[in-house]
């Protein structure tokens, strides 16, 4: 399939990430936001590097707001089902189905 953008290409890459990023698999597991009924969000963190994974489960447009007792330094942005130009984790304005994947230091 030769669609950059195609729902086959981003399952591709999820797994590749998955596969190449051993904390996705082995990392503790810190579920966040656990209260909130449309957002699915939670860390894996490793030894060395951490990932944010932060999933709207519904067709609305849910503000994802990171709990004031984590604290994360830096984070890229390694996989979205959207064009993401946002740099502000802190707060975020889900479109429906998003999902975000972000790699970061805590």
């Amino acid at each position: 399939m030769k669609e950059e953008d195609s729902i086959l290409n981003y399952y591709r890459k999820l797994i590749e990430l998955r596969k190449n990023n051993l904390t996705l698999v082995y990392g503790d597991f810190i579920e966040i936001n656990r209260e909130h009924q449309e957002i699915y969000s939670y860390i894996r963190k490793g030894e060395d590097d951490a990932f944010l994974v932060i999933v709207n489960f519904f067709g609305g447009t849910p503000e994802f707001k990171l709990p004031e007792d984590v604290k994360i330094k830096e984070a890229e942005l390694v996989l979205s089902n959207y064009q993401c130009e946002d740099k502000n984790i802190d707060n975020i304005k889900l479109r429906p189905y998003e999902a975000r994947i972000y790699k970061c230091k805590l």
